[in-house]
């Protein structure tokens, strides 16, 4: 959904009205909320201004939701109307569906129900949009025929002579010069057609009635078109002497109009999808089918790397292996944001000629997304009205993938909401109730010294557990740009920044990575303060691991052949707990928060990476990273 969307939204509890705007313009600046809470207040709104969206309560005095519904649709027909109401039912929705209601939302008690609103009004504008951008369309293709090249004719009824251009004897596939009289004339075309064609001569002729129809010719050939044919009279003496008329070859409008009501028609689908494989593979095939590139791949960004997500032969050269994003045609297309067409692979530098079996191919890519490209084996085969169609295809999917991005990471705050939800209502409620009681306990004491203390130590763990919870929501945030990383340089300054006593750094690595800098740090301070503070990460009782304390621990960083690794020389982690040490809260320690570890997890899932724990050389702990792009050099 591109640019701002307004919204009236009219419900006769004013209270309700203006959460139900602040909830839907909180997460999207884009939308912007006027209130009415009158249907009445609501058509005045709508005369005086212009709206993308309408949403509406259904019991409100004076006039029912259905029956706004009914004002509304007898002045603006297209426009999109959501009935958002909490006593509605079966009937209701019926009523509101025979009204030409757009969607149909029950109010709810949670504020989830905001959020599936704020959908419901991005899919009904994203479709009127479209909708509205199609009609455009369709109406700038009727005003571009008027000035299309056409073929004249003229007939003389008194000398039964007649005479046709060189363009009207082409249109009907016969060479310049040739012969065609009225008669002749209509038995070029179709024979269902033909009839219609005759009729309209004759009123012509007997009523001086012009004609103007479009109607389909068959050449000597059998090759088709659709033509738009007009015929007029000039009298004399109130009498026809003389028949004139053009003939318009608008096959190529014909097409054009059929293939936007099918990508019209294909949008929908390809909008509703519940996954990215399935909006590729929609993609994929409307553009097998309507636009008739057969060999054509979409490729999704993962990283640094285009994936293939969807295929439409198996055979397409390339099109199962992944590329990066500065590879290649694709990468080009990606990094500019520009479609491209290569007419002939032969004269191009963007494509592997020893490996590539195609001649040409179109390259459009899907926004921020990722990339689609079709093949021909034959030279020339895309032209400007290929990259038209395949873009407006392409907005559909770019529109239907930034939407699944958006639910994904709703439902991923959601999680971290609810998982920080129960780590509060956990964790701090047991250092509460200690400096709460011992508070009790010293203010009746006649020696409260030791009570106060007990309170402070509860404050400090309360102080140390709200901070790495703040570290932990602060890591699931989406990462900031990436740029060129010397992982050694960011290995040590966050080693600076960790209280390591004894312990000891070695940095094996000359890796240049593609990292968000400072949070590549943060993933550093946290292992290396694992290590150093809990005898390398140890999950055991000091108690229990009289290795464990970290004083002297030897942490080394080093390259994998895809990442990195940190790891240690204590005590290590056992088998057994190493799946659980990434829960966020995990931990058997008496003073540990168990965030630590949840941030590194957070830091690497939000690059795309992964990570995994093993067992060092010397017995300690390792946490491999991989799934790294590495660079050549810092640019």
């Amino acid at each position: 959904m591109d640019g701002p969307v307004r919204v009236l939204h009219v419900d006769d509890d004013p209270d309700f009205g203006e959460l139900t705007a602040t909830m839907l313009a909180r997460d999207d600046d884009r939308v912007t909320v006027e209130t009415a809470t009158r249907a009445k207040e609501g058509l005045e709104l709508l005369e005086a201004d212009q709206y993308d969206c309408v949403v509406s309560d259904y019991e409100m005095p004076g006039m029912t939701g259905i029956e706004f519904l009914e004002a509304v649709r007898a002045s603006y027909p297209e426009l999109p109307f959501i009935l958002f109401t909490g006593r509605g039912g079966e009937a209701v929705a019926s009523d509101a569906i025979s009204a030409g209601v757009t969607d149909y939302l029950q109010k709810g008690a949670s504020t989830e129900q905001f959020e599936l609103l704020h959908n419901r009004i991005e899919n009904a504008v994203e479709g009127y949009r479209t909708k509205r951008e199609l009609e455009r369309q369709l109406d700038l293709l009727t005003e571009a025929e008027e000035v299309a090249n056409i073929g004249v004719w003229e007939y003389d009824l008194r000398e039964d002579v007649s005479y046709v251009t060189d363009e009207a004897l082409r249109i009907h596939g016969l060479e310049p010069g040739t012969d065609l009289p009225p008669d002749r004339s209509m038995e070029y075309y179709h024979p269902d057609d033909r009839p219609t064609i005759r009729a309209a001569f004759q009123r012509v002729i007997r009523e001086q009635e012009p004609y103007d129809m479009e109607l389909r010719l068959i050449d000597d050939d059998g090759e088709r078109r659709w033509v738009r044919s007009r015929g007029s009279p000039e009298t004399v003496d109130g009498e026809v002497v003389r028949m004139r008329g053009s003939v318009q070859d608008i096959t190529d409008r014909k097409q054009r109009q059929a293939v936007l009501k099918a990508l019209h028609r294909v949008a929908p689908a390809i909008q509703t999808e519940d996954t990215v494989e399935e909006v590729c593979k929609q993609t994929v095939e409307a553009a097998a089918d309507i636009l008739e590139m057969d060999l054509c791949t979409i490729m999704t960004r993962e990283g640094e790397w285009l994936v293939p997500r969807a295929t439409s032969s198996e055979t397409l050269p390339d099109g199962s292996r992944p590329m990066r994003i500065d590879q290649g045609l694709a990468g080009k297309t990606y990094q500019t944001a520009e479609s491209n067409v290569v007419n002939d692979t032969e004269e191009v530098d963007d494509v592997d000629k020893a490996k590539e079996s195609y001649r040409s191919g179109l390259s459009v890519p899907i926004g921020d997304q990722g990339v689609f490209q079709a093949v021909s084996t034959e030279t020339g085969a895309f032209d400007d009205e290929d990259v038209e169609f395949a873009e407006l295809l392409l907005s559909h999917t770019e529109s239907a993938l930034d939407r699944l991005d958006r639910e994904r990471e709703l439902e991923r705050q959601n999680d971290r909401l609810e998982e920080f939800a129960g780590i509060v209502s956990h964790d701090l409620r047991n250092p509460l109730n200690v400096a709460e009681g011992r508070l009790e306990m010293a203010m009746e004491s006649d020696e409260p010294q030791e009570h106060l203390e007990a309170v402070a130590r509860s404050q400090d763990r309360m102080e140390t557990l709200i901070e790495e919870l703040l570290a932990l929501a602060r890591a699931g945030e989406t990462i900031g740009s990436l740029e060129p990383v010397e992982l050694a340089a960011v290995a040590r300054r966050a080693w600076e920044t960790v209280d390591t006593g004894d312990a000891t750094l070695s940095v094996t690595t000359t890796a240049t990575i593609s990292a968000d800098p400072d949070r590549l740090q943060q993933l550093f301070e946290n292992l290396f303060r694992n290590a150093v503070e809990h005898g390398s990460t140890s999950r055991q009782p000091p108690a229990d691991d009289p290795g464990a304390g970290g004083s002297d621990v030897t942490v080394t960083v080093g390259d994998l052949e895809e990442g990195f690794y940190a790891a240690d020389d204590g005590p290590g982690i056992p088998a057994e707990e190493r799946e659980q040490v990434f829960d966020s809260g995990y931990t058997t320690s008496e003073d540990g928060t168990g965030f630590g570890l949840g941030i590194v997890q957070n830091i690497v899932e939000a690059h795309g990476w992964a990570v995994t724990i093993t067992e060092s050389d010397a017995g300690g702990a390792r946490f491999e990273i991989t799934g790294v792009s590495a660079v050549t050099e810092i640019e």
